[in-house]
């Protein structure tokens, strides 16, 4: 059945097993037989199949994606006892696509290994709650970090690099076909679209600098074989490296090459940053009282860098002064007699930073006014906030302001002729744009370094911050495993494991000291912050309730005693990003929480989407941030600057868990944490024209040239526009608005109805496991099958007659209205065969009629309770339903003929296709309230003319039994028919051929055959029903 072996690309072929498993299974056609033979329903699903994308890199060859494609099989089947077979395919002359195909069994093997369990292995699916796979999001970040690891391992200079021209839904490399079809699709769409863009040199070089001002030729190569088919690689290469706007670099003592390259725009705009800084510290600024300095000054004990730090800005007469302290060191102490100086001598003070969290922190140290840069030029843009020469800009963490926002705060504070302060430090993290400015403004100007560390008061952490900030990566790491602060642990999970132990211990002996999780990846900080809060919730120390809120990253779980961070800034509710604190009270319409910062602030939780659990953080997120644990989840791509800001967070403890996988010695580690983060500047480089020129003397006619030019220059600058950057702000400014949770979507196009229905069918397998803690038997598996394929005709439905896709909250809704449905057509079917019991001998054909009546009746009640659902979020009463819908239904069934009769006129229809389609469009209304469209009833006739071709051969079926039988016979086996050929069309959107019009016959004659001798054995005998 699976001969992916056979394929003309296949180069490899092997079947794996599992410890314990008999060997012939190791034959494709002995597992795969016994794989089918296992299974009973003829949908059933035999087989997982995976489709992994292996590297194309010139420097890995068939051995390497061999042993990868192993290791990719154990870490997802083989380690869960599950049988996979592999096979590699080699790329077609056009592409690049190197990847394996996997095929899984569903079954573990039984204890003698000879045979296949007679239960699926469910707990190897995905985990589902309310309606989410929750370890999806880890599936391509597993599959990457196998790769980089087996990278690392070989000594091959390769990453699996996640840069995309277009942005890419996070599927991974791993492409898991089964019930992923949209993502896989969109996926395709986009790595077409990438493809297509980034055979355009300009493209690429615009995508590669976006982020970076300094690029390699790796950084080129590595994009272009990502993205190009191998065929135009070469020649892309080439056009790309010989494009007019990429310059090459040059070594400013040595002037050779460095294979380093920028772009001219990049060029452009450090240039003009650097002229406006010039001009900003050209500014002489107003000058401050003696007297007022030292009586400020004897406020304070300032250690001798501090005090020359203090110096440097309130003596030396610039509008631009620069202090640059390494982490921990006492910045913000050294701030305040600085503001309160130039306060005291008639300045206006304001505190400027890239994050709100360092602007709340600003605040709290004592700055009158403290706000983002963002949030400052878009006001002062606006004539909100105006500056003069009497103003001075504290920007801290100075280092993350990218190149663009810079040259804007610094032509604002020019032409106003305000005095600028900038405080940071290059080798913390540095502006997610392209940036590395503060390093060369550092070398440039005026600025005073503080290196004393303070916040650490324990010897060998402060050697630690200190070694770091040098730049001694190997110093500060054996200084850690010497005071055994570096725990290695086997796996990823192990090493999760670990810290979160040792976080329990902690926080056992001392539950008030504020401890945080630090990791690099986003993926790493939601699977810590929610083991962290399981302990808390088995600890008791959560409240009794909790309460699921919509956030950003999905619904999650908040109590009272939740700790918490704020992800959004919504400055109508007093809520910024950044902020950490704890639920102090919680419902649904109303979250109070206690900030680190002593404020209390209470939101509507249904209105804000940036609620997250604040036990663990990213490390971008904790710079400038200082708590007393602190513990470090090492990630193999960090570099020096991730390393420093995590590693110099604490002032008691500090912990570091890695895993021997991603790291396996002291030597990896340090060569990981040294690595350059490439976030440099260009202007640490020359190009060749400045090398040429630097030691060229010139004319006079090039002088004058060269002053001409300058003139031109200085004009562009003085009338600097820049409008599409404040186009940016405005887009940010608005962003930040009360917003409703939003559901998540189910989509559902482009899927086959079988696809949806085994999809939903999962999902209830799921939840019924994960309620009952056990699997469901055969009759809970029938009735769970029919809530599944039920409540997927409701999602297309709701698609075709309200055109959107269907969310998450739809599938709860209707799952729980046929399940309501369900039940009910159960009771009613009984009170009806009861009832029909009184007045006449019951014949087996009446388990017919009544199955049939008890479904439509109980669809309408379905429809009505679906509204009460929706509206209410609950049905307290739903036998208030019975008598409205037994009347609507009488109704209907009354008013039939008159339809039939319209029709047949109308349409020129014959009576039976008329009353065929009179009793689907009753139908729809019985269900979903909504008469059908013209499309909808043109199917209808089609339908009622391949019933009424089929009317002779059913009467001739059923030719023996008596009118009343056969009439009851030939109803079923009609309405049977009629929703299968229906399902073909409206969801699968094509009509039954020949074949599947024969399958179709016969499905509906053995379901006929079924309900009968389910009334005969099961049904009418367990009631006491005279047959």
């Amino acid at each position: 059945m699976f001969h992916f072996q056979h394929k003309r690309d296949n180069v490899y072929h092997e079947i794996l097993l599992p410890e314990g498993a008999d060997l012939k299974f190791k034959n494709s056609s002995v597992l795969w037989n016994a794989a089918e033979h296992a299974e009973r329903r003829v949908d059933s699903q035999v087989a997982k199949e995976a489709v992994v994308a292996l590297p194309d890199d010139k420097e890995i060859r068939l051995e390497d994606r061999i042993e990868l494609s192993h290791r990719i099989a154990k870490e997802f089947f083989l380690s869960k006892g599950l049988a996979v077979q592999i096979d590699i395919h080699a790329p077609h002359d056009e592409d690049k696509n190197w990847h394996v195909h996997m095929l899984a069994t569903t079954r573990r093997f039984s204890e003698d290994g000879k045979s296949l369990n007679a239960y699926k292995a469910r707990d190897t699916d995905p985990t589902i709650r309310k309606g989410f796979v929750t370890e999806a999001e880890l599936v391509g970040e597993k599959v990457r970090d196998i790769q980089n690891a087996y990278f690392k391992e070989k000594g091959l200079d390769l990453r699996v690099d996640p840069i995309g021209i277009v942005p890419q839904e996070h599927l991974g490399p791993v492409r898991m076909r089964h019930h992923m079809n949209d993502a896989l699709k969109r996926s395709e769409l986009i790595k077409e679209t990438n493809e297509a863009l980034a055979k355009d040199p300009a493209v690429i070089l615009e995508a590669l600098g976006k982020n970076k001002a300094v690029l390699s030729k790796q950084d080129i190569e590595r994009f272009i074989f990502k993205h190009v088919p191998r065929a135009d690689q070469a020649i892309l290469l080439k056009g790309v490296l010989s494009d007019k706007n990429l310059i090459t670099l040059y070594d400013s003592s040595t002037g050779e090459e460095t294979g380093l390259y920028t772009l001219k725009e990049t060029r452009t705009l450090e240039e003009k940053l650097l002229r406006f800084a010039t001009s900003l510290h050209k500014q002489e600024s107003v000058p401050l009282l003696d007297s007022v300095r030292n009586q400020v000054t004897e406020k304070y004990i300032l250690s001798l860098e501090q005090q020359a730090a203090y110096d440097c800005v309130t003596q030396i007469p610039h509008n631009l002064s620069i202090i640059q302290g390494r982490a921990g060191v006492g910045k913000s102490y050294v701030l305040r007699p600085i503001r309160e100086v130039h306060e005291a001598s008639g300045y206006r003070v304001i505190g400027l930073a890239p994050t709100h969290k360092v602007a709340q922190d600003m605040l709290e140290d004592g700055f009158r006014e403290a706000t983002t840069c963002h949030a400052f030029l878009f006001a002062s843009k606006n004539q909100r906030n105006t500056i003069d020469e009497k103003t001075l800009l504290i920007v801290d963490e100075a280092a993350m302001l990218s190149t663009e926002l810079q040259i804007e705060l610094f032509n604002g504070a020019k032409r106003a002729g305000s005095k600028v302060l900038l405080v940071g430090d290059s080798r913390q993290l540095s502006s997610i744009q392209k940036g590395g400015m503060f390093e060369v403004l550092v070398e440039k100007f005026c600025s005073v370094e503080i290196t004393d560390v303070r916040r650490q008061e324990i010897d060998w952490q402060r050697a630690v911050s200190e070694s770091l900030s040098r730049g001694e990566v190997k110093e500060a790491v054996h200084i850690l495993n010497d005071h055994e602060r570096i725990f290695f642990s086997g796996t990823k999970e192990t090493s999760c494991a670990a810290l979160i132990n040792a976080w329990s211990k902690d926080h056992a002996d001392d539950p008030h000291i504020n401890k945080l999780i630090l990791a690099q990846r986003n993926v790493d900080v939601d699977a810590l912050n929610c083991a962290v809060r399981d302990i808390r919730r088995a600890r008791g120390e959560l409240g009794d309730h909790d309460y699921e809120i919509m956030t950003k990253r999905g619904p999650q779980r908040f109590a009272e005693g939740d700790r918490i961070q704020l992800t959004e800034t919504d400055k109508t509710q007093n809520l910024f990003n950044g902020n950490f604190g704890a639920i102090k009270k919680i419902t649904e319409t109303a979250c109070t929480i206690l900030q680190d910062n002593g404020q209390e602030v209470t939101f509507n939780p249904e209105t804000y989407i940036g609620l997250r659990h604040g036990y663990a953080g990213t490390i971008y997120k904790a710079q400038g941030s200082t708590l007393p644990n602190i513990y470090v989840l090492h990630d193999k791509a960090t570099n020096l600057n991730n390393s420093y800001v995590s590693l110099t967070r604490q002032t008691k403890d500090l912990k570091v868990f890695i895993s021997q996988t991603e790291t396996p010695t002291l030597d990896h580690l340090i060569q990981q944490m040294g690595r350059d983060h490439g976030k440099e500047a260009s202007l640490k480089y020359l190009t060749l024209e400045e090398v040429r020129e630097r030691d060229k003397s010139l004319s006079l006619t090039q002088a004058i040239q060269e002053a001409l030019k300058d003139i031109k220059t200085k004009v562009k600058d003085h009338f600097h526009r820049n409008e599409d950057f404040y186009k940016f702000e405005r887009t940010q400014e608005t962003k930040i608005h009360r917003v409703a949770p939003q559901d998540p979507l189910f989509p559902i196009e482009e899927k086959k109805f079988e696809e949806v229905s085994q999809l939903l069918e999962r999902r209830l397998y799921g939840l019924f496991k994960e309620k009952h803690n056990r699997f469901p038997d055969g009759d809970e598996k029938k009735f769970l099958e029919k809530q599944a394929s039920r409540t997927g005709e409701y999602l297309f439905h709701l698609k075709h007659y309200e055109h959107r896709e269907p969310t998450l909250g739809d599938v709860k809704v209707l799952s729980t209205r046929v399940r309501f449905e369900l039940g009910r057509s159960e009771t009613i079917k009984a009170e009806m065969l009861e009832n029909l019991d009184k007045k006449q001998d019951l014949v087996k054909e009446d388990y017919l009629r009544a199955t049939l009546y008890a479904e439509r009746l109980a669809r309408i009640e379905g429809r009505m309770f679906e509204e009460e659902f929706r509206q209410n979020g609950d049905v307290k009463n739903p036998q208030k339903f019975m008598k409205p819908a037994s009347v609507e239904l009488q109704q209907y069934q009354q008013s039939q003929k008159h339809l039939a009769d319209q029709l047949v006129q109308e349409k020129n229809l014959s009576p039976f296709v008329a009353t065929r389609v009179a009793n689907e469009i009753q139908r729809a209304h019985e269900s979903l309230g909504k008469t059908p469209d013209d499309k909808t009833i043109e199917v209808y006739i089609k339908l009622g003319s391949y019933l009424e071709e089929r009317q002779e051969t059913l009467k001739q079926t059923y030719k023996d039994l008596t009118p009343y039988k056969a009439e009851r016979s030939i109803e079923y086996i009609r309405r049977s028919e009629a929703e299968v050929w229906l399902k073909e069309v409206f969801y699968n959107k094509e009509e039954p051929n020949k074949v599947r019009v024969h399958e179709i016959q016969k499905d509906a004659e053995s379901a006929t055959k079924y309900a009968l001798k389910e009334a005969q054995k099961g049904f009418c005998k367990d009631r006491g029903l005279e047959l």
